[in-house]
């Protein structure tokens, strides 16, 4: 794994790394989640999330920010399971199992964008400018 910190000033305090790190994180399934929507040749038109880091009302937001869709936090960690499980069904065929996992379960919290398209856009290609160098720079793992 390889990992870079730009933009460090004397400004930078101890806990800029920290959240630069969950950021780092949220930029990361939000660039997965837009290449699977490629792929599959679907836009995403919301994500839902669960899990200890989605507690963090700063992850939902910004991954609405990134992804230009709602973001819907789950208040378990059923639904990451759920999903799976639903993959599961689709492959055996079984068209419910998807239906009742896209349908299952409250959200707690929804996260709306509040960036505008054009900025998402930006900020997105200066990221992936960003990461390109760092692995361009970076020392090979040993």
């Amino acid at each position: 794994m390889r990992a870079a910190f730009t933009g460090l000033t004397l400004a930078t305090t101890a806990a800029d790394p920290a959240a630069a790190v969950v950021d780092g994180v949220v930029i990361t399934v939000a660039d997965l989640a837009a290449a699977a929507a490629r792929d599959g040749g679907h836009p995403l038109a919301r994500l839902r999330i669960d899990g200890g880091i989605t507690r963090a009302r700063r992850v939902a937001q910004a991954l609405a920010d990134w992804l230009q869709i709602a973001v819907e936090v789950y208040p378990g960690g059923d639904a990451t399971a759920m999903g799976v499980a639903s993959l599961g069904d689709l492959g055996l065929g079984d068209r419910g199992g998807a239906d009742r996992a896209a349908s299952g379960g409250r959200s707690v919290r929804i996260a709306e964008p509040a960036l505008g398209s054009d900025q998402a856009a930006s900020l997105f290609s200066r990221w992936r400018q960003t990461r390109a160098v760092a692995v361009e720079l970076a020392p090979e793992p040993s």
